[in-house]
């Protein structure tokens, strides 16, 4: 079975601040209509303006009730935010709802790990790797490219070579927190050393710092291995709670 691609339209920053500050009150049905009346502006055609808004609606209006804590969190977050601070939010959201977008956001890191600047040729020799040969890859990977371009977390230094934006420093407690739910449940472990949680590839744009002093004994179980040695996960309770779509 061919893996889910999904993201293959370019989406604006603005797309998405618009989107989760309506999602936050707006009824599903009328999101629809007011994001096919807001994207007409930036997006004529009315197949990339539907496609634009499936992934807005996805991102935004999740289907899985494991999520719906995180999604509930992620509104009550945002009068607390910055413009820099909210990219995490959108960041975050996009990482659990679309795995390709992960994926590429991981090449992105692994690589800028490693060398000055990356080629958009290497990000689709990995993509072709892990999802096919397929037109559908190629015009995915290319949408995520200028969509993460736009957002200002790379920027273009030439033709095809990409270099990374300076990293969005985060010192809000509670915004840590979600992050690293969120890094934990893309993650699909059940528990992650603290200490590898901020240097994730697939979290590359943002700088931030965990200590057990601030992450939420509601969310996480914390163990101490060894000496200097901590790893969390989600508690099991916690997962129930998201089961069962509670805040």
């Amino acid at each position: 079975m061919k893996k889910v691609v999904g993201f293959d339209q370019k989406i604006l920053m603005d797309h998405l601040n618009y989107t989760m500050n309506e999602a936050s009150y707006t009824k599903k049905e009328e999101m629809y209509k007011k994001l096919d009346q807001y994207l007409i502006k930036d997006i004529k055609g009315n197949k990339s303006r539907k496609n634009a808004t499936t992934i807005l609606m996805k991102i935004w209006y999740l289907d899985k009730k494991i999520n719906t804590s995180i999604q509930k969190r992620a509104f009550k977050l945002l009068p607390q935010l910055d413009s820099q601070e909210r990219i995490a939010l959108h960041w975050g959201m996009t990482l659990l709802n679309y795995p390709f977008f992960k994926d590429i956001a991981s090449e992105i890191g692994r690589l800028a790990s490693r060398q000055h600047d990356f080629s958009s040729s290497q990000i689709y020799r990995k993509m072709k790797e892990l999802y096919g040969d397929r037109r559908r890859v190629e015009v995915a990977y290319q949408a995520v490219l200028t969509s993460v371009k736009s957002w200002g977390v790379v920027i273009q230094k030439k033709q095809g070579v990409y270099v990374l934006q300076e990293k969005i420093k985060i010192f809000n407690n509670d915004l840590i927190n979600w992050l690293t739910e969120v890094a934990i449940g893309t993650s699909k472990r059940e528990y992650i050393q603290m200490d590898e949680v901020s240097t994730l590839s697939y979290l590359f744009p943002f700088a931030f710092n965990i200590n057990t002093g601030f992450l939420d004994n509601s969310i996480f179980e914390i163990t101490n291995h060894g000496i200097n040695k901590i790893v969390i996960g989600i508690k099991k309770t916690r997962q129930t709670i998201l089961e069962n779509g509670q805040t």
